[in-house]
Formats: C-alpha cells, structure tokens, sequence
C-alpha cells in the first residue's frame, strides 16, 4: 500500500493523473483490509482525499467515492482528528455535488463549513476554501464564493497547483466572476487555465467552452463563438459530453443574441434529447440558459419539453440558488407584464427579486 501511494506521489508530481487515479484506487483497496494501525488509518485518510481530488478531476470512479469518503470520515472520528473529519464532509460535498444529488451536496457542505469554523485557524481555512466557494456559489451566493475563491486561488498558486489538477475551482471562479460581471478576469483565468490544458487534459473542452460563453456574453462574440465551435468539434471528438452541454448552450446563446432564433432552439432541443441520455436534464444551469429560455418562449417558439419556463420557474424556486431564484422572479414579473396581470403581483416579484439579487452580491 505504501508503495503504491508513493507511485500516486510521483504520478502527481509528473502530472500523469491518470496512472496517479490508479494507483491511489490500488493503495485505498489494499489499506482497507489492514486498518487498525496508527500508521495505516491515517494514509487511509490522506489517500481517500487524494483519491477524491483525482476522481472529481477526472470524472471517474465517482459512484465508489462517498462509501470510501465515509469508512475515511469514521476512521478519523475513532482517531479523534477533528481535521480530517472536516475536509472528508467537505469532500463528500464536492462529490455528491458532482454526482447530481444537491440536498446531499448541501448537507455536507453545511457540516464541513461548521466544523472549519469551530476549528478556527487559518490552516483549515483555506485547506477548506475551494469546497466552501462551491458551496457559496451553488447557493448563489456569488460574493461570499469569490471571497473563498480568492483564499483558494493563493493557496493553489503557492502550490502550484491548476486546472490540471483542480478543474472545479477554475471552472467555477471564472462563472462566478462573470456572473458578478468581472468579465476581464474570468477571461483571463479561463483562458490560462484553457492554454494549460489544451491538448491533454478532458477538462481543456470544458473550460474552452465556458471561456467563449464568457466572450460572448461579455460582447466580444466573433473570439467567443471561434471558440465555441472549437470545444464542440473538440468535445465530439473526445466523446466528452459536459464539454459538449456547455458548447452547444454557448452556441444556442451565441444564435439567439445574432438575431438567429430558430438555430438557437434547434440547438437546445437536440441538447434536451443528448442531456436525458446521459442524465444530465436539469443540471448546471446558469442564468444565461434561463434567460435564452424565456426569450425563445416570448418570441412566441413552442417551449422545449424539459425547459418549459413556467416548469423551470418552479425547479428554481425550490433550490438554493438565490441568484437563479432572484432573476426567475424578475423575469417571472416580466412575463406578468406582458400577460396584463396586476401589478400588484408584478411589484411583489420585483421587490422579491432585488432582495434576492442584492444578497448574492448580485446588485
């Protein structure tokens, strides 16, 4: 086991995540039949984490994460490590995050983050910082995600640490600071980070797809849509469907904007169909997609079974997304409007919306 946690080490320092994935899924199988020791429960611990950094980067092995998360989590409440025990819920957060079970991301998220704050020294704080910006920014609390965002950013530069190895903290700052309206940064960061991976990473489609998002909404649409379509044909070629997800909602986005209605459906419906496939209807929304949405709707278009606005509303209203749930209601007291519905209804909603909005960082 020790050997092979030592070949994990090495694969990492090499980059080689794949070989590094493998042998640190060997080294946990082997551990596992030999806890009890001092020794052995506690590079149990420190491997179960690596493992599931490597497995969320890589997207793989994510269904044997959370019982592997739990035997670590009950391994270091024997050992009374208080430490281990905090980053383990924040980690089986993240995984469950990523596995598209939210209440379970939230729940664990909530735990983690109390127990960093009952801990109280900056160590922890910023081990915890990346997960806790997930947290933040799941519950679109965009401002208090960037804070962390920030401590995280300085703890993965001291370490040398990029999207190569932590694709989540990258992916998401950039949305985050784009959301907040920090157009140059999170082209600059997506960017990079795109350039780092380009070529031998899976995450390098993902973040070329959410960078020409970016361009595009921030009003550079020529570079945004290039690179668009390159992370589609990329993502195809790869068989890499969330690059894909975010490729063609860029583009969808990219042909409503340009006065091209009905590509911009046709795109999404075809999305809609590959999405229910692959288990993904409902996941990762962004207040791009839901505006498109509604749009399409107004100008009259059938609605996308799966994407009717007036069923997203609802979704939406129930999660804990305040940014979502806060544009919803705005876009909800437009659609009022246009109804002829009282506006008394509509002021309630826009009233409802700006707190909303203002909460997040938002306004």
């Amino acid at each position: 086991a020790q050997i092979n946690n030592r070949l994990a080490q090495v694969a990492l320092e090499n980059h080689s995540h794949i070989e590094a994935l493998k042998y640190s899924r060997r080294a946990l199988i082997q551990l596992g039949s030999n806890l009890g020791s001092r020794g052995n429960d506690s590079l149990f611990i420190s491997a179960a984490l690596e493992l599931s950094n490597l497995a969320v980067s890589l997207g793989k092995y994510l269904n044997e994460m959370p019982q592997i998360l739990e035997k670590a989590k009950g391994i270091s409440n024997r050992l009374g490590d208080k430490r281990s025990t905090a980053l383990l819920e924040l980690h089986m957060g993240r995984v469950y995050f990523f596995s598209n079970n939210l209440s379970k991301a939230l729940e664990f998220f909530a735990l983690g983050e109390m127990a960093v704050k009952n801990l109280g020294d900056d160590d922890i704080l910023e081990q915890a910082s990346q997960f806790l910006a997930l947290y933040h920014h799941t519950k679109g609390n965009f401002g208090k995600a960037m804070e962390y965002f920030e401590l995280a950013l300085i703890r993965l530069g001291s370490q040398k640490v990029n999207a190569l190895a932590d694709p989540s903290s990258v992916i998401y700052m950039g949305l985050t600071s784009a959301y907040l309206g920090q157009f140059q940064r999170a082209i600059g960061l997506l960017d990079f980070n795109w350039r780092l991976t380009k070529g031998h990473s899976p995450v390098s489609p993902i973040i070329r797809a959410i960078l020409g998002t970016v361009l595009v909404v921030s009003g550079n649409r020529e570079n945004g849509s290039f690179h668009l379509q390159m992370a589609h044909k990329e993502a195809l070629s790869d068989r890499n469907f969330l690059g894909e997800y975010f490729a063609v909602g860029g583009l969808a986005y990219y042909h409503l904007i340009e006065n091209r209605p009905n590509e911009s459906r046709d795109m999404l419906t075809q999305l809609q169909a590959r999405a229910i496939k692959h288990g993904m209807l409902g996941r990762f929304w962004s207040p791009w997609t839901l505006e498109m949405l509604f749009e399409l709707e107004k100008l009259g278009y059938t609605p996308i079974p799966g994407y009717e606005f007036e069923n997203l509303m609802s979704v939406i209203m129930d999660t804990p997304n305040a940014h979502l749930r806060g544009l919803a209601l705005r876009l909800n007291a437009e659609k009022k409007l246009h109804q002829g519905i009282s506006m008394d209804s509509i002021e309630k909603d826009l009233l409802a919306s700006e707190t909303l909005l203002k909460s997040t960082g938002d306004l």
